[in-house]
């Protein structure tokens, strides 16, 4: 079952003629979502931690990355890519203050173990009709599988045979 944090918006953008270059980038939707709603606290991660309101509990997810991409063309019309980049872990710790109603607990960032890690991708661009192009990718932070539908610019193939 896919969980909700799971959920990633993003695209890939490319320029090549006989070797190129290009970018990808990932947003996860519900953590974006909820860093601009449900976190927001009256409650500070220092304070807490000095008051020990800590349960130990933590959560964590991806909430972006963006990888830099070499583009090499298999053929003159299908290009694959595979780049390097940073992914933002965010960490999220469960806090019970005293004064909350019924025991009830906060997710707060835990600025301690915020990290950007290492990232790789890599992927292929395949035209499915006309100027409807298929993208695969796949991004190890997080370990998903990118699949997007592009449509290329209406002169993208009419100066291949230049090459």
């Amino acid at each position: 079952m896919l969980n909700k944090d799971e959920i990633f918006a993003g695209g890939n953008h490319i320029a090549y003629r006989k070797h190129g270059f290009g970018i990808s980038w990932r947003a996860n939707i519900e953590g974006i979502y909820t860093g601009f709603t449900e976190r927001r606290s009256e409650l500070d991660v220092k304070s807490a931690y000095q008051n020990n309101w800590q349960t130990g509990r933590r959560k964590s997810f991806y909430l972006f990355n963006v990888n830099a991409n070499y583009v090499y063309p298999i053929t003159k019309k299908i290009p694959v890519y595979a780049g390097i980049g940073l992914a933002r872990n965010v960490v999220l710790a469960e806090f019970q203050p005293i004064f909350s109603n019924n025991g009830k607990s906060e997710w707060l960032e835990d600025i301690n173990y915020q990290k950007f890690k290492l990232n790789f991708g890599f992927g292929v661009f395949t035209p499915i009709y006309n100027r409807l192009i298929l993208n695969v990718g796949y991004d190890h932070r997080p370990q998903t599988v990118f699949v997007g539908l592009a449509i290329s610019g209406p002169f993208n193939y009419e100066d291949l045979d230049m090459w």
